[in-house]
């Protein structure tokens, strides 16, 4: 009997950018006491597999290449994609190319071998993403037969994050070729992932102090302060409101960050079918004889970055929701004495009306390091046959 594991060299989460190699380690232990394991190959592959909510996306894999899939043989093949493409309707959106870890290999009882296995994403791939309309979600999948046996597939789940501008930025900071072709280069001092951080760090660097005067017919509102327009996963939208110095009374007032899903017009079922938003956070306050608010909405580690592919095109904003009163509400006097007291009591009932407002934000993919770290899950699975 065979064992065999996976496990990613960055862990508990397997995160990596586009662009960066994905390295793991693949165990193949004999766990038989007795007889001697042959293995005739043991294959790797990484791919993506898109998958379409039918009764909303109108997209049909090609029959050739369906064809081409079940007409392989099922028993021997190495075929990673089969049971997605073919069983659960998916469709191949990207597949390195198969890398045979070895071939012919004898193993005693107790004897294991250790293979690695690299491969580099390339920078055009679309991110990992479980949206309402596409998902996009990648998977290693290693292959391996034992001589007279059936050919079996394990595979381990991979999150990819995908970096605007990261291609250009890595290609410019590369180290200059050598003068002289017999020198010996020196190493380069930035690795990808320190790249990536820099690059990174200067597109959601806070710039400058961010003010929105926000007004409705009656006049201004609220004055929104935030300290930056681009977050990466992981960050908190952390601003001011600002109360004085208006012409209408807000009440209360509520802000929720919510992703926007869009598909384009030649895919969508229905022409007249709209995108779908989802909501991440959310912050309500009371703001009534306030001057000033704070609030802090929370970006989780889980969702998927701003991105635009094929199908679906992911957008991000904020909503602002404010409660405006339509009465005159006499303003709070509050006593000069500190050793005194006030209470201020409210109207019974005051006719209200909303007035609401999007904020469109970017948002980055954090260090994958980090978000790696900080992922419930394992980045490890072992299977015996």
């Amino acid at each position: 009997m065979l064992e065999v594991s996976i496990s990613v060299l960055r862990g508990p989460g397997a995160v990596y950018f586009a662009g960066e190699t994905v390295q793991c380690n693949v165990l193949i232990k004999n766990i038989d006491s007795s007889n001697v394991e042959k293995v005739a190959w043991a294959s790797a592959q990484i791919h993506c597999i898109c998958y379409v909510n039918e009764n909303k996306v109108r997209v049909s894999l090609p029959s050739s290449k369906q064809n081409a899939i079940s007409e392989l043989p099922s028993d021997t093949a190495f075929v990673p994609n089969r049971e997605d493409v073919l069983g659960d309707k998916g469709y191949l959106s990207f597949a390195s190319k198969p890398t045979i870890l070895f071939c012919d290999l004898c193993l005693n009882p107790g004897e294991s071998k250790t293979y690695k296995y690299s491969e580099t994403l390339p920078y055009e791939i679309p991110p990992s993403f479980r949206g309402h309309f596409v998902k996009y979600l990648y998977k290693i999948t290693i292959g391996t037969q034992r001589l007279s046996d059936v050919a079996k597939m394990i595979r381990i789940p991979l999150r990819v994050l995908v970096l605007d501008g990261l291609e250009s930025f890595v290609k410019s900071n590369e180290d200059p070729p050598p003068s002289h072709p017999f020198l010996e280069r020196s190493p380069s001092e930035h690795t990808f992932l320190e790249a990536a951080s820099q690059h990174l760090q200067m597109i959601s660097a806070r710039r400058s102090h961010l003010n929105y005067r926000v007004s409705s017919t009656g006049g201004r509102i609220a004055t929104v302060s935030l300290f930056k327009a681009a977050y990466r996963i992981g960050e908190d939208i952390v601003g001011t409101i600002d109360f004085s110095d208006v012409q209408q009374r807000c009440l209360q007032y509520s802000i929720t960050l919510k992703s926007d899903e869009q598909i384009p017009e030649e895919y969508r079922k229905k022409p007249n079918q709209g995108s779908y938003v989802s909501v991440h956070a959310r912050h309500h306050e009371y703001c009534l004889h306030l001057k000033r608010s704070y609030f802090a909405l929370p970006i989780p580690l889980t969702v998927s970055p701003g991105f635009v592919s094929s199908l679906v095109c992911l957008r991000w904003h904020v909503h602002f929701e404010f409660a405006i009163s339509c009465n005159d509400i006499p303003k709070h006097k509050q006593s000069t004495d500190s050793a005194q007291s006030s209470t201020s009591q409210g109207p019974a009932t005051v006719t209200a009306e909303v007035m609401e407002w999007n904020l469109p934000i970017k948002i980055h993919p954090a260090n994958p390091v980090l978000v790696s770290a900080a992922t419930k899950g394992s980045s490890s699975v072992k299977q015996s046959f």
